[in-house]
């Protein structure tokens, strides 16, 4: 959260934060908490196997993604 914070006030310090910025961080904003909300439920209900086999599922797909497009 200090990193966030740190990197946050870095991007204001020197002005990246526009009008544009704000209202898509705005839009964003509902998404990204539902996002938190299912992860965290999905996180508490699974064993350390079970969440070891998603990440692993998750890594082959995404590779197999990027051998196919590099193809």
């Amino acid at each position: 959260m200090a990193l966030g914070i740190v990197r946050g006030l870095g991007y204001w310090a020197v002005g990246q934060y526009s009008r544009e910025v704000l209202v898509t961080v705005a839009i964003a904003l509902p998404m990204m908490l539902v996002g938190i909300f299912i992860g965290n439920r999905i996180h508490t209900g699974l064993s350390e196997l079970a969440f070891r086999r998603l990440i692993a599922g998750a890594l082959m797909v995404s590779g197999l993604a990027l051998l196919v497009k590099s193809g």
